[in-house]
C-alpha cells in the first residue's frame, strides 16, 4: 500500500518566505502527527526524522484531510449548492468567505 509521502507533490505556485524553510522533526513529533520517517542519523538502519520543506509537510496534511474527511463527506446536494451560491452573492458575505478562506 502506498503511503501518503510516497506520491510526489509539487511545489505551491506562489511560494512565501515560510513556504521554503527546511523543517526536521523529531521521532517523536513524526509519531505524533502520523507522516513516514524520511531520514536517519548518522548512518543508523531505521529512518526516524522527517525533513523536508514546511511546504511540504502542509500539503502532507492537506492530502490526509482530502483522503480521511473529504473523501467521507456526501456531496452537496442541489439546494445546499443554491443556498450557498445566494448567500455569495451578498458582498459582505462574499468577502468574509474570502477572508476565512485566506486564513484557513
Amino acid at each position: 500500500q502506498q503511503g501518503l509521502e510516497d506520491v510526489p507533490i509539487s511545489p505551491p505556485k506562489k511560494q512565501g518566505v515560510i513556504d521554503n524553510c527546511f523543517i526536521c522533526l523529531p521521532e517523536a513529533c513524526v509519531r505524533l502527527i502520523g507522516i513516514m520517517p524520511n531520514m536517519d542519523d548518522k548512518g543508523e538502519e531505521t529512518k526516524r526524522f522527517w525533513f523536508g520543506r514546511a511546504w511540504q509537510l502542509r500539503a502532507l496534511f492537506l492530502r490526509r484531510y482530502r483522503a480521511q474527511v473529504l473523501a467521507k463527506q456526501k456531496p452537496l446536494t442541489a439546494e445546499q449548492k443554491k443556498s450557498i451560491d445566494n448567500a455569495l452573492r451578498h458582498p459582505a458575505k462574499h468577502a468574509l468567505a474570502l477572508k476565512i478562506q485566506r486564513v484557513w
